[in-house]
């Protein structure tokens, strides 16, 4: 059985003066007990004081020692913590695993002042295995929980469509490991050698993670069904070395794509000129294989016969962009270019958005399909009707003007 072990306990010499036998317990690594804080908690008569226990606090955090235990070592810690209560609950290991493990709680009888040689004990334990000091000494003196800051990178940002949840609160820039991806109405964090860049709150009360966790969809640690997990995350900000905060973690990313520069605030600010222009010098020899497509033009609402025979189609107007209203009135007076023969306009527009997609880049259609056609077009009436060669060429360097433009 695995058993998470916080307290006096990690003292090997009094565990041993106390006759328990250490050989039943094998440590098997750290981690540390999530929403949960320190509290001398109960009174204890073999110590003459207060003793440790853990108490639900949200957002906080007790580090300690996993142990892997037999059956008798079982034995003998139930009988050491006599007045305590034996409880499975979930970790989170080195790896950032959450694991299923046992603990032992107390009633909380509010603050007992623990005696200075139960105190050196547990001090002595901890230090033996590179746990925290900071928190236990703050329990010596009876103060409230202090949880960790929380970094937020989407609409909890200050000024976002949440950022009030957070309002008043100390914000300071920072940035952590990992990728941001594009949800549409909010970004996700998810694993990742990249920077996401954001705040780091502080948070000086509970309750406000309890409400972080409706938002984010978090239902709590050791539970499914989760949209968001809130995991630990060393964050780089003002001062010289990374703070561990918690951060909203997407359990299922799916396709969503990566936001360049890790920005959900420059979401929107890419250098798409830059972006396409490379990807147009890479298949700009690919193009010289496809000039040769044979490119029909006319005007949808002529009299000529429309012949769009299932090629594809690149469309221009000055009405275009995003869906309007009248979704008939958008579409009337366009001039449609088809391209019965390789493609050729549909294959350009499919190269982009692979060359450029993994970038975070998006090629619209509108955009692109439109200088395309008018690049096609133009080509014709210069060239006349009869010249096929150039006719890609000619929408390639459309695409790279469009492309300079940002």
């Amino acid at each position: 059985m695995l058993v998470f072990a916080y307290g006096s306990t990690l003292d090997a010499e009094d565990y041993a003066r106390r006759g328990f036998r250490l050989e039943h317990l094998r440590p098997a690594g750290r981690a540390v007990l999530p929403d949960y804080a320190l509290r001398f908690c109960r009174h204890s008569h073999y110590w003459g004081g207060g003793v440790l226990g853990v108490v639900r606090s949200p957002g906080s955090l007790v580090d300690g020692l996993l142990y892997e235990v037999t059956a008798e070592g079982l034995r003998d810690l139930d009988r050491k913590e006599g007045g305590y209560e034996r409880r499975e609950v979930t970790v989170i290991d080195e790896a950032g695993a959450e694991r299923q493990a046992h603990t032992y709680q107390c009633r909380d009888e509010g603050f007992v002042s623990p005696p200075a040689a139960y105190l050196a004990v547990v001090r002595r334990g901890r230090q033996a295995h590179g746990l925290d000091l900071g928190e236990l000494e703050r329990a010596a003196t009876g103060a409230r929980p202090s949880p960790l800051p929380v970094f937020v990178y989407g609409t909890l940002l200050a000024g976002e469509r949440r950022g009030h949840v957070l309002a008043g609160l100390s914000r300071v820039p920072g940035r952590a490991r990992g990728t941001l991806v594009d949800c549409g109405p909010y970004p996700g964090m998810i694993q990742g050698e990249g920077w996401v860049q954001g705040e780091l709150v502080d948070v000086p009360s509970p309750p406000t993670f309890t409400r972080l966790d409706a938002i984010e969809g978090f239902p709590g640690f050791g539970r499914g069904g989760a949209l968001f997990r809130r995991v630990l995350v060393d964050v780089e900000a003002e001062w010289p070395r990374p703070t561990p905060a918690w951060a909203y973690q997407l359990v299922e990313p799916g396709k969503a794509p990566p936001i360049p520069g890790g920005s959900w605030r420059a979401r929107g600010v890419v250098d798409t000129g830059s972006a396409i222009a490379d990807a147009i010098h890479r298949i700009r020899a690919d193009v010289e294989g496809l000039d040769d497509a044979v490119v029909t033009a006319f005007d949808s609402d002529g009299d000529g016969e429309m012949t769009w025979g299932g090629a594809d189609v690149a469309i221009a107007s000055g009405r275009l962009g995003p869906p309007a209203n009248d979704a008939w009135n958008r579409w009337l007076n366009l001039r449609v270019v088809v391209t019965p023969h390789a493609r050729a306009a549909a294959w350009l527009i499919l190269r982009l958005r692979d060359e450029v997609s993994p970038q975070g880049v998006q090629v619209d259609k509108y955009v692109f399909y439109a200088a395309i056609a008018e690049a096609i077009d133009r080509h014709h009436h210069e060239k006349g009707w009869s010249s096929q060669r150039g006719t890609l060429s000619a929408a390639v360097a459309a695409v790279e003007a469009l492309a300079a433009t940002g």
